[in-house]
């Protein structure tokens, strides 16, 4: 859920679009849901959003994540160290 609002935040900064409702939220965060499924099968998906339209890379996605996806892991080594494991 969490790549998903980074990717929802990635859309809306390249749409330069800025939602004003939740109802507007929902619907950013619809689209990054269902980009980040199509890039799990595609190496690229084409956008269209609040008069964007874009290509999403598989590359693109795992820059954005990465910083979390590392953090998750230091966290994840720390606690098998800190169990002794």
């Amino acid at each position: 859920m969490i790549f998903d609002h980074l990717l929802a935040e990635w859309i809306a900064e390249q749409a330069n679009y800025k939602p004003q409702t939740a109802s507007e939220q929902r619907e950013l965060l619809t689209l990054a849901t269902q980009t980040k499924v199509a890039l799990s099968q595609a190496v690229e998906f084409e956008v269209k959003f609040a008069n964007w339209t874009g290509v999403v890379s598989r590359s693109q996605f795992n820059e954005l994540i990465q910083p979390l996806v590392k953090r998750s892991l230091m966290t994840c080594r720390r606690a098998l160290k800190d169990a002794g494991v």
